[in-house]
């Protein structure tokens, strides 16, 4: 199984994926997803939408 989670903020969005095997866990990816500070909300939240919607589709959790 693929946990993707999720650190939401509107001037830093963290992230983290790990597999989990049985007894066992494995680190697959993490990082940060930055809009730019000077755009609206809206902007803002449209921007992290799609950059975790292209992490949902990169590692499929």
């Amino acid at each position: 199984m693929i946990i993707f989670g999720v650190d939401p903020g509107t001037i830093l969005t963290g992230f983290g994926i790990v597999k989990s095997h049985k007894t066992e866990t494995e680190y697959l990816h993490s990082g940060i997803i930055k809009p730019n500070p000077n755009e609206d909300l809206s902007h803002k939240l449209k921007f992290i939408y799609q950059e975790l919607q292209k992490l949902i589709l990169q590692f499929k959790p």
